[in-house]
Parts: structure tokens; sequence; C-alpha cells
């Protein structure tokens, strides 16, 4: 901080700095007021408030004086003092304004809505915005994994082709790191050479399960590829000693960005044998001069960053294979490395368990699953201090920060994907305590507040719908809410989605693709919930394999429940009355496959189970 900047800030202002992983509450709500203010949001945010704690300005980045046509901090600080003291009617008159502004968001503009005009509403952004050439929408280059899955759902085969386009150059691009793996947080460029060097765990939860679901999809093993290698990245340096996840690496060492990812060309040819020097450096672009601009300094080149082409991704494949990157992996870690955020997030632990259940079924990778569940058992016994509670941050060894709604939301979901993986039952039990813990706290008017509803510590408590650089904690509560309903039947959680749907539809329209992941949860609303029931007899010999085909060969998407003897009399405390019928006759396993509530005559047998599912054609694999 620089001493006279930190003088005339202490003088006339109470300085707050708030860190946004630990709380996400405050961060979206002065996001969302930058963006009612300006028309702009990003970090880093600044943001000048009232006793109340109701905004009047707000910035991003200020340099300390003027600066390429940019008003310093210096030159607006007098301003803003001299209107606190002198024209105070001003600054009352903005921040009633922005109440106002958060009390109304929510009005209807739209009364007639469907669900193919949203849909078409997305495909028709994405023709229009995609970039062609190189894949992604608009400059900088953010990833927007969310809604790229949402698209893959469509059936217009040219936004596909768009999609698988898009990762591709993604994953050849400087925007991954094509030594240790995972993605930085996005590109400066067009081309996504040139990243912001910061790598968030949330990204790597996106982008994991985004190309397994794509590798499949497409049937491209590229992609498969690099989900596991996005695997090995956060198992290297994300993955804490006690088996949850850390929150993210900086992007500057010695400050300076990037300056640990970075390539003198001299000191990499003398890194790499001799035979192999010409091929690694076509392979990866590397220029005598460099090939490498710093987008906030403007300095360079000079130095390079590894980057292919989409003509080289049979080359890259094999490179990311060799003994030629471990090499260089071991000779870059030899620098002095990114600091990491060794904070421990709930909700962001969520994101990468879901999204290692998921994957793991998807890929058949058994060590995926694992790790999904070993970090979940450390955060039920460090961050969930009773049944359906939960803290939203723990680090050097402290627990703390009541739960926000990203944490219940995000935790659902990943405790209903690991009951989807595994058939255990409590992680059953642990998604419908906390789901019970969500609905009492955050439910307001059919939408949830980020904060506890009755929370008064801020001006909002915000109701976020709109997506970020991930699927909005309201998304992902529909999402458990439709999911929680295909098991119960339960007509209250019905009267919840419908609430939920009729607060949330009017304001997709006006930007669809900021609603990406909601549209998304619509599309299988509409088509349905659907429940396969497995009722096994503890004797029978089939009844691994039909477990094995029900719970590995179905997609997540599928609700699915398993009744045995350990399982029959908590499921029936959990869903009273519900199941008491669903019995595995003559021994055999038994399916019971329901749709929006109704359920087909039982299907005996795993050959039968199988013939069954072929028929419906819901089988992965």
């Amino acid at each position: 901080m620089d001493d006279q900047v930190a003088e005339n800030l202490n003088e006339n202002f109470i300085c707050i700095k708030v860190d946004r992983g630990e709380r996400p509450d405050v961060d979206a709500i002065y996001i969302e007021a930058r963006q009612m203010m300006t028309g702009g949001g990003g970090w880093p945010l600044t943001i000048i408030v009232t006793h109340e704690k109701i905004p009047f300005f707000a910035a991003t980045y200020l340099p300390k004086t003027s600066r390429r046509g940019r008003s310093g901090l210096m030159e607006i600080l007098p301003e803003i003092i001299y209107i606190w003291k002198n024209e105070r009617q001003k600054i009352s008159a903005t921040a009633e304004q922005i109440v106002q502004l958060f009390q109304n968001k929510s009005a209807a503009l739209e009364s007639e809505l469907t669900q193919e005009l949203l849909e078409q509403d997305l495909l028709d952004i994405t023709l229009e915005k995609g970039d062609r050439q190189y894949g992604g929408l608009g400059v900088p280059k953010f990833p927007i994994f969310h809604l790229w899955r949402a698209l893959l759902e469509s059936d217009n085969n040219q936004v596909q082709d768009f999609i698988a386009f898009t990762l591709r150059q993604i994953r050849v691009g400087g925007i991954y790191d094509q030594l240790a793996g995972g993605l930085h947080r996005y590109a400066t460029d067009r081309r996504w050479q040139i990243p912001h060097f910061e790598k968030m765990l949330y990204d790597q939860a996106e982008a994991l399960i985004t190309y397994a679901q794509a590798g499949i999809f497409f049937h491209e093993p590229f992609f498969t590829e690099t989900a596991l290698d996005i695997f090995y990245y956060l198992k290297n340096r994300l993955l804490s000693k006690n088996g949850a996840f850390y929150s993210a690496e900086d992007a500057d060492v010695n400050e300076k960005e990037g300056a640990s990812y970075l390539w003198d060309y001299q000191s990499f040819t003398e890194s790499v044998p001799e035979t192999e020097q010409m091929g690694l450096k076509k392979l990866f672009n590397l220029k005598p001069g460099g090939n490498y601009f710093d987008s906030v300094s403007g300095e360079g080149p000079g130095d390079n960053i590894l980057y292919a082409d989409l003509s080289q991704v049979t080359q890259l494949r094999q490179f990311s294979n060799s003994e030629i990157r471990q090499l260089l992996l071991e000779i870059r870690e030899t620098r002095p490395q990114p600091r990491r955020d060794e904070k421990i997030l709930t909700d962001w632990n969520g994101m990468i368990i879901s999204a290692l259940a998921r994957s793991s079924q998807i890929l058949q990778n058994d060590e995926m699953g694992q790790a999904a569940e070993i970090a979940y058992q450390f955060i039920k016994s460090k961050l969930s201090p009773a049944s359906g509670k939960l803290f939203h941050r723990y680090y050097e060894g402290e627990a703390g920060i009541d739960g926000f709604l990203n944490d219940y939301a995000w935790m659902i979901r990943a405790t209903l994907d690991l009951y989807n993986l595994t058939g255990q039952i409590p992680f059953l039990q642990d998604a419908f305590a906390f789901l019970k813990t969500s609905l009492e706290r955050f439910e307001k008017n059919g939408l949830f507040t980020l904060s506890p509803a009755h929370a008064n510590e801020h001006f909002s408590q915000g109701q976020r719908l709109y997506d970020g650089a991930y699927p909005s904690g309201n998304s992902i509560m529909l999402e458990n809410l439709l999911r929680a309903y295909d098991y119960s039947g339960d007509a209250s959680q019905q009267k919840q989605i419908d609430a939920f749907f009729e607060a949330a539809l009017p304001l997709m329209h006006q930007q669809p693709d900021a609603y990406a992941a909601t549209i998304l949860t619509w599309q299988k609303h509409k088509s349905g919930g659907r429940l396969a029931v497995l009722a096994t007899n503890q004797d029978n010999p089939q009844n691994d394999a039909a477990f094995q085909l029900i719970f590995q060969e179905l997609p997540q998407s599928l609700s699915k429940l398993w009744l045995n003897e350990e399982s029959s009399k908590i499921i029936t405390e959990l869903f009273p009355n519900k199941y008491d019928a669903y019995k595995a006759f003559n021994t055999l396993p038994t399916l019971y496959f329901c749709e929006n509530q109704r359920c087909e005559p039982p299907v005996l047998g795993l050959d039968k189970i199988r013939a069954f599912l072929l028929h419906k054609h819901i089988l992965i694999r």
C-alpha cells in the first residue's frame, strides 16, 4: 500500500478489505450494486458505502493517479470527501436509488415465456456472438463451462460443433497449463494464448465435469484425457493432506504475473535433450524473442508461454504422456512457486466433490470417486457442526463463518451425487438434512437468499439467480429440489419448485446466457423426473452386478435408490409409506423404474433389467 494513499484513506474513511472467498454474500451484493451503478463488474472491486452499508460509489481497479484517461484514486477521493461533507443529499439520493433497484429487480418483465423461447435465445446468442475462428465468446475470454454443458443438451449440430471446437482451443491454448495440468482463470487475448495466471478450484471443477461429459458425448479421447489431466493437477497442487481441496494458486510470483510459468528461449533450449528441441519449439510456438505479452503492463515479448495449435493435437497428446513433460515440470518447480491459498471452502469443495463423483462414473475411474468421498468426509467431520448444518471456511485448524446458500446448495448436490455413485445411504440422509436447513434459512418468496433470509447484516440479502464463473446457488438449489422430489414425491417440495419458477422465469429472458444453469435445469424439469429403484435380497449372486448396472451405467441425471436390508429402515424414515411395497421378488434383484412419480411394473432379474434399460435408451455404455 502506498503511504500517501493509506494516510488519505485512514484519515477520511473506515477501510475494510473483504476476501470474496470467505464472504461470498458481501461480494455478490456489491458486485451486483456496481453492475447497477456502472453497467460493469469485475475485480478488484472498490466500493464506498454509507454508515448503513449502502453503496454510492463503485469502481474496479483505480490507479494512484490518473493514467490513460482513467481517473486516479488521489483525484477521486477529495471529490467524494467534499460531497460527503457539503452535499450529503446527493449521496443519500444515490443510496436510496440503489435500494429501490434491489427491491424492484424481481418485478416481472415478460408475461409469456416458454422453455423453447429461452432455449432458442441461448442458441442464438452463441451463434451470433461466438468466435468462429478461435471459439468462445468475447475478449477477455472466460471459459463458460456451464453454458456449454447446457447447450450440449440441444439438438443443434452447429452449436455442438462450436462447443467441441472451443473445448479443443482451450486445451491447446496458453490458458491451459501444458506441464502441470489445470486451467488458468481466463485468457486476455482472443486466441486463448495469454492467460491471467491465477488458478481457481471452481474452474477446475467446472472444466473437469465438462471435459468428462464432452469426451463421452463426442466420443473424443482428447477430452477424456483432459479430464484425467485436470484430476492429475488437483491431486498434485490443490489436494490437502486431510483430503479436502485448497482454494487457489496466485497469478503472481515476486510481483510478476506468471513468472513461474514463462520460459526464456535459451533456458528452454538448455533444459531439453537436443533430439527433442526442434519438435518441442515448433509444438509450443517458442520464439527467440518470446511469444508472451503482459496484458496489464503491456511489456513483452521476451519470455515464452507454452501453447499449441489445433493442427498439433496428436503431437500434444504424445507430449502429455511423455517423460519430457515430467522433466520440464520438475525444472519449472525449482523456481519460486505461486502462493497457494490454503483456505478450504465448503462450497468450492462441494463443486469439486460433485465433479469428481460424476466424472468417476462417466470415466469409470474409481480413484476420482474415492477422492470425492475422502474430501466429503473431511467436510462432514470439520465443517458440519451438527446434522444439517455447515460452516463456510476451514483454515489452519479452525472452522468458522456460518454457511451461506452456496455452501448448502453445492453440498446437497455433492451428497446426492455421492449417493448416486455409491448407493451408501448416509449420503442420502445428509443431503436431505442439508436441504431441510436450506429451506429454513434461505427460502424467501420462492427463491433463495445468499445469507439467511432473516438476517439484517446487509442492506439486501441478495437473491442472485444469474450465473457467474459457475452456476448460481439458486440454480443449484432448483436442481436439488427437483432431485429431492424424485425421491419423495412430497407435495410441499413440488409447491416450492412451482414457486421458484414463478419467481425466476420473468428474469431469464433479459439475458438468457446469464441463466444457462437454470435453463438447463428447466429442460430436465419439463422432460420429467426419473427414478430407478433397485430392491435386492442379500442372498442373490446377481445383486452386485445389478447394483453396478444401476449405479454405474445409468446417467447421474437420473435419480437412483437402493433398497436393501441395511437401507430400508432409513429410507422408510426419510420417506414414510412411500417405498413400503417395493420388494425384491423371488429373491431376484428387482427394478422399479419411475417417471413423473409413476412407476412401471417391476422388472425381475439381471438380464431382464438390462434389456429393459436398453429399451429405454438410457445406459451410458
